[in-house]
């Protein structure tokens, strides 16, 4: 490794279903208000969460970087639960949680 470089596997982390990567964007911790979830229609909704050490919760801006990712769970559907599979899209969504 070369100084003042991270190497490859420090800046992205490989998982089962993808990679993520670090973009070294900083973004204000603030709420924002993104309207609401849009109602099951028997689609689904898929998405990733993601979960990140916060040092100080107190502070304005969070390091949501590689170093403090701590998991990156999905794809699933927020409405229904289900897990992503080529045969769970396949599938209508129930819109209900188990």
């Amino acid at each position: 490794m070369t100084s003042g470089r991270r190497s490859r596997a420090n800046r992205v982390l490989a998982t089962s279903r993808g990679i993520a990567s670090s973009t070294g964007i900083v973004v204000e911790a603030r709420h924002k208000a993104h309207g609401p979830l849009p109602d099951p229609d028997g689609t689904h909704f898929w998405t990733l969460a993601s979960m990140y050490r916060v040092a100080d919760p107190g502070a304005r801006t969070f390091n949501l970087d590689i170093e403090n990712l701590l998991t990156i769970e999905g794809p699933g559907c927020l409405h229904c639960a289900l897990i992503y599979s080529p045969e769970n899209a396949r599938t209508p969504c129930s819109g209900v949680m188990p």
